[in-house]
């Protein structure tokens, strides 16, 4: 007879289905209430079933005709998109079409084990990419980016289960390890370099300089709002899905408005920081990244409270936070002179 069951915070019904094989059904929901509602819609189809005026199964029919990654895909990324920021869709939306070009869309997620993940992972590992600007051949992701796929698939093959498309996960996916780098910040000259040559880009170099005096991530500015009295910036789509409030310079303000009227491109900011960062003599290895990095070592070098360099941030734990505390003291005493988090102008005032 039809039952209930629950799993991992999400209810379930198994029931007998054609040929009294045992069949399982996701009921879409962690409330009791509503699953118990459902559950009389699948012992109808097993009674149905049961007497013969059932001879296919509607819910098997559907999984078989939508059993591999491209369909399926297709269907997650239409579910997903209305919750989703779209940096995170399209993260998804990469990852699911990179599985599929190396295991085929046409493959069955049913048929998925953990030997297909291990191909998937040494596919990444080592597909290279030209790069022109250095005519050289260099790996196309790092492991960073390798476990940013990881993490889309996890969450792909995770509501194939939740939506019964999959009995079970096929594999568990995990992290490759990733050794801890050390923050990618700009010392003061190297700031001063950046802007010096950004000079006939003002308006480029004002929404550069809100950044590093915020600390704000790449995709916070267009999802924040100024306060009434104009001091602070209310960054209201964070990654930890919760408000921050971070202090705004007040010469900043009208540079900060203008930047949120042009709702700035964040791929367009990040190739112009490489450019601009290639014009200044700036090593490879800083992004557009490394604003926020240098904002948070000025920030710590000041106030030398990590809790509040934390909340400033909007780190998760404080642990995110420490590894700008492990950078020894008499290196960034020597190359941040500014104890003020504060434009390059302001602080060449002083």
């Amino acid at each position: 007879m039809a039952h209930i069951k629950k799993i991992k915070g999400r209810y379930y019904a198994y029931y007998k289905g054609i040929g009294g094989k045992r069949e399982s059904k996701s009921l879409n929901t962690s409330n009791p209430t509503i699953a118990k509602r459902r559950l009389k819609d699948v012992e109808r189809l097993e009674y149905e079933i049961s007497i013969g005026l059932m001879t296919e199964d509607p819910h098997q029919t559907q999984r078989k005709n939508l059993d591999t990654i491209g369909k399926i895909q297709t269907v997650f990324l239409k579910d997903q998109r209305p919750h989703l920021e779209p940096s995170t869709y399209e993260s998804y939306r990469r990852a699911i079409d990179k599985l599929g070009s190396v295991l085929g869309v046409d493959r069955p997620l049913n048929t998925l084990n953990s030997a297909d993940l291990s191909v998937f992972i040494e596919f990444l590992e080592n597909e290279e990419v030209y790069e022109k600007r250095t005519d050289s051949i260099k790996r196309k992701y790092s492991p960073v980016s390798i476990n940013i796929m990881l993490r889309s698939i996890k969450r792909f093959l995770n509501w194939c289960v939740e939506n019964d498309y999959l009995d079970k996960l096929p594999f568990k996916v995990k992290q490759l390890k990733v050794e801890k780098a050390s923050p990618k910040f700009m010392t003061d000259d190297q700031v001063d370099g950046l802007f010096k040559a950004m000079e006939s880009k003002p308006h480029i170099r004002e929404v550069f300089m809100i950044y590093l005096a915020t600390g704000i991530r790449l995709g916070e500015l267009n999802n924040s709002k100024i306060t009434p009295d104009g001091s602070h910036i209310i960054l209201t789509r964070t990654k930890g899905h919760s408000e921050r409030i971070v202090p705004l310079p007040s010469e900043l303000k009208a540079s900060y408005i203008e930047a949120l009227k042009r709702q700035w491109n964040m791929d367009y900011l990040s190739k112009e920081f490489r450019r601009f960062a290639r014009i200044a003599g700036l090593p490879e290895e800083l992004k557009f990244h490394s604003l926020r990095h240098t904002y948070a070592v000025r920030h710590w070098v000041k106030y030398k409270d990590i809790y509040l360099t934390k909340e400033f941030l909007g780190h998760s734990t404080v642990n995110v936070t420490e590894k700008y505390a492990n950078i020894p003291s008499s290196y960034l005493e020597e190359v941040i002179k500014f104890r003020e988090c504060t434009t390059p102008d302001e602080a060449s005032k002083s």
